[in-house]
């Protein structure tokens, strides 16, 4: 008999003493989303071009590819080149 209570797990419910009260917490991705750096949107991993009012624009430098990035709005692809 290796357990003698019901295992239930590393994560232990609040009820058991788990959580922030037992000193676990779950840790948070960083990403800097800053003009040149590279960060994951889903499985891509592209490189941030500029930000925008509502987003940023990226771009993967493998393919070419461009995007639009609007929080909770999602990846839209494509963006023209605007004449300088």
């Amino acid at each position: 008999m290796p357990y003698p209570t019901k295992f239930i797990g590393y994560r232990q419910p609040k009820v058991a003493g788990g959580g922030l009260l037992n000193g676990y917490e779950t840790p948070k991705a960083k990403q800097a989303w800053e003009a040149g750096a590279t960060v994951k949107v889903g499985f891509l991993v592209l490189e941030v071009v500029s930000k925008l009012q509502r987003g940023w624009r990226l771009w993967n430098p493998k393919t070419g590819e461009r995007y639009e990035f609007v929080p909770h709005e999602g990846l839209v692809s494509g963006w023209t080149v605007e004449a300088a």
